[in-house]
This record gives C-alpha cells, sequence and structure tokens, in this order.
C-alpha cells in the first residue's frame, strides 16, 4: 500500500508529541535547573511544531487532523539511548536536544522527497524549522563552550594571584627575615595572618575550586625579592603596598579577556585591592613623615645639647 501524505501527517504529529513526551520524561532524570529547563523549552517545542504541522495539514487536506498528546511509537525525533541516564548534566541535555533535532530535520527533509507540491513545501519547511532550532541549540553549545572557558581561565587567574601573594608572604616568614625591630616584628605577623586570611578568600572566589594545575605566580613583589634582611618596617609596609597595586593591576588587565561575569569577579578585586593600597600608602606617608621628623630632630645641635 502506498504511503499517502495523510499517513505521513498523521505519522509527524504523532512523532512531535512523542518527542515532546520523552524530552518531559528525561526533566525527572535532570541534576539541576537549568538542564530541567532545557528539556522542557524542548518539549513545548515539539508540541508546538505538532500543532503548526496539523495546522498546515489541515488546509491542505481540507480535513482534521487530530493532535494526541500521549507518546506513540514513533520515535524519528529522539535522541535514543537516555531513558536510564540519571542526573542529566546541561551539557548532556544540549546533547540529548542537538541529537533529537538533527534525527528530525533528517526526517522531514527525506519525507520531502517523496512529495510535489505544496506537500513537498510542507514538508520542507518542517524541516526548515527543525534546521533554525537545531542552529539555535549549536549557539547554546558555542556559548557553553566559551563560558567554561571562561570559568577555567578565572580559576587559572584566581589561582596565580593566590600562588603569588604567598610567595611573597613566604620570603617574610624566613629565619633570615628575623628583625629585633618589635615593631616590625609585630607587623610581620600581622601582614602574614591577613595575607592567609585574603588568599583564602581571594581563593575562594575560583568558579573550580577543586581545580588542580600548574600554577605560576601572576606577578613577583619585587620588595619582598630584594635583599632587605633583616626587615624593618618600612619595607614590610612596602611589600604590603606592592602586593595589592599587583594584584589590582594583574585583575585589571586580565579582566579585559573574559567575559562579563568573570571580569566583573576580578574588577570588584581590583578594586578592594586599591582601597587597601590607598591606605597603606597613607600609612607609610605617615610613617616616613615620623622618620623625617626623628631624623631632624636627632640632628638638632640645641636638642643634641
Amino acid at each position: 500500500m502506498a504511503l499517502t501524505f495523510l499517513d505521513v501527517l498523521l505519522e509527524s504529529v504523532q512523532a512531535e508529541a512523542t518527542a515532546a513526551s520523552y524530552y518531559e520524561r528525561l526533566q525527572a532524570h535532570a541534576a539541576g535547573p537549568d538542564a530541567r529547563g532545557l528539556l522542557a523549552a524542548m518539549a513545548a517545542v515539539q508540541r508546538a511544531h505538532g500543532e503548526q504541522i496539523a495546522a498546515e495539514g489541515r488546509a491542505l487536506l481540507y480535513g482534521g487532523i487530530p493532535v494526541d498528546p500521549r507518546a506513540g511509537s514513533v520515535s524519528a525525533h529522539v535522541a535514543p539511548g537516555w531513558d536510564d541516564v540519571r542526573d542529566l548534566s546541561y551539557d548532556e541535555a544540549l546533547q540529548i536536544a542537538l541529537e533529537g533535532q538533527a534525527a528530525a530535520e533528517d526526517y522531514y527533509a527525506g519525507l520531502a522527497t517523496l512529495f510535489d507540491g505544496p506537500e513537498e513545501a510542507m514538508l520542507k519547511r518542517a524541516a526548515a524549522v527543525e534546521q533554525r532550532f537545531g542552529h539555535q541549540l549549536r549557539d547554546a553549545v558555542a556559548r557553553r563552550a566559551r563560558a567554561r572557558r571562561c570559568e577555567r581561565a578565572l580559576a587559572q587567574i584566581i589561582g596565580s594571584v593566590v600562588v603569588a601573594r604567598q610567595s611573597a608572604t613566604r620570603m617574610l616568614r624566613r629565619p633570615e627575615s628575623a628583625t629585633a625591630d618589635p615593631r616590625a616584628a609585630r607587623l610581620v605577623e600581622q601582614v602574614i595572618a591577613y595575607e592567609e586570611q585574603r588568599s583564602a578568600e581571594i581563593a575562594s572566589l575560583s568558579p573550580e575550586p577543586g581545580l588542580r594545575v600548574m600554577r605560576s605566580p601572576a606577578f613577583v613583589v619585587s620588595v619582598a625579592a630584594s635583599d632587605h634582611t633583616p626587615p624593618d618596617l618600612g619595607l614590610v609596609m612596602r611589600v604590603a603596598l606592592e602586593l595589592e597595586e599587583k594584584t589590582a593591576s594583574y585583575c585589571t588587565r586580565a579582566a579585559a579577556t573574559l567575559r562579563v561575569v568573570e571580569a566583573t569577579v576580578l574588577r570588584k578585586l581590583a578594586a578592594e585591592c586599591l582601597d587597601n593600597a590607598e591606605s597603606i600608602a597613607t600609612a607609610l606617608a605617615r610613617l616616613g613623615r615620623a622618620d623625617e621628623d626623628l631624623q631632624a630632630r636627632s640632628s638638632d645641635p640645641r636638642l643634641a645639647a
């Protein structure tokens, strides 16, 4: 018995309903709201397309075509093999949708070759609908890939900043850095304690805190690396100042290479570091003026007498 256009139309409507039910079932297996949302959107698209095909078919055949919302036996529009998968991720949901759209596009394009005239045109339109949605899904995959690259880049940047700050404070821990100046010694301990807390706070900004990669320091604090031992009060403050300034500069430059989401994290961190640097610079200036006053007094013959 020859395949009629009515047969094709009924099967296509049922296939869209089957695909919609399939995506609705998979929602129960999704691991999070993003994956569930994508699968729900796919189900809605399939149902809407089924209704569109039915409406166009009625116009061609001058009759009514029922849109059966129940899942039937047609499975040409779905990606097989996912029914038993649990905790579907967003990336897996995207893959399912892509496979389903590719199958649907091929399905309608193949059917269109069996007919001529308005029936062929209608089936080609159905294939074009699936193709356009497939392009949207591929764009979503590309955006997702870029997001993951930016997240990984942010994790690398954060890690490099943490390593750089920890390297600088380790120099202050060296035995040869011990100082007899009680004020400098107290300040060293305060800087070290602050940096331990600050490094943990900065590390928490990483989107992949568990990422284990080889990281090199984002910058080197030249004051701490130079041979000033034991450190005086001014040196410790200059180490802290350079830490904040170089962190701010590095994060500002790195932010220009990332998406708005990741760049905002780095720009906020840079702003915090600049505020800290301003406070340290003010304190360092006060210390310098105090040293100048002390030297002036010590050189004053009236005071010496």
